[in-house]
């Protein structure tokens, strides 16, 4: 009998300790998060605002759809020094389905659409190419600050100084899903350059690191790009 009562009470023990550290565990982690959808106060900035203003700036218009575009030279290549906001026949998405944003923030394009939309005499930019421009900057550790604008990022937007000109907005991205988010927060661009079957090499800014980053990422995403001349 007393040891029928002792591993009644060594069972209940286990079971009140487990459940104790799963209501700690939710009580950290909390709720689930939502994508981030658009709020007025990520998109509150003056066209224009920003680029850097010290720099010279030149301009080029897309006979397609006849929009302007600010262009920057860095390292001895001309980039497109905002997202490109053309509309591909498919494969591209305005951020939340909102397309009254693109004009700021250009579209969000799959790999296969970002690889056939710049404007001729422009291309996507390879993964070599990016590592041009931020081996230029100082590397990936620093040069993420250097491309970011001080406007359209969360804070602390660590490091900015748009002193490169790039003007990197956190235009946030899409999932293969069909999932808006990061707004504010990241800034994804594709690269050319496939890294498998069904990936391709992205760069990513982030609000809270100088950094850049290189992922290889699913190429149904859906992404920002910044086209660069031939």
């Amino acid at each position: 009998m007393k040891k029928t009562r002792l591993v009644f009470l060594t069972t209940l023990t286990a079971i009140s300790a487990i459940a104790l550290n799963l209501a700690a565990l939710e009580k950290d982690s909390g709720p689930a998060k939502s994508p981030k959808t658009v709020a007025k106060s990520d998109l509150n900035f003056s066209p224009g605002s920003q680029f850097n203003a010290s720099l010279t700036y030149g301009s080029f218009t897309d006979a397609r759809d006849g929009k302007t575009y600010k262009t920057i030279k860095i390292a001895g290549q001309t980039w497109m020094a905002e997202n490109l906001a053309y509309k591909a026949p498919s494969g591209c998405w305005a951020y939340n389905d909102d397309e009254s944003q693109v004009e700021k923030f250009g579209w969000l394009y799959n790999w296969a659409a970002a690889t056939a939309s710049c404007p001729a005499g422009w291309h996507l930019p390879s993964d070599e190419e990016w590592k041009t421009l931020t081996d230029f900057l100082g590397g990936d550790m620093v040069s993420g600050g250097k491309l970011k604008s001080a406007v359209c990022w969360d804070a602390p937007n660590a490091d900015s100084t748009n002193s490169s000109g790039f003007s990197a907005l956190a235009t946030g991205s899409r999932t293969t899903d069909g999932k808006f988010m990061r707004l504010g927060e990241n800034s994804r661009f594709w690269t050319s350059t496939a890294s498998g079957a069904h990936e391709a090499w992205r760069r990513n800014i982030r609000f809270d690191y100088g950094q850049m980053y290189r992922r290889s990422k699913n190429q149904g995403d859906g992404y920002s790009i910044r086209c660069i001349k031939d």
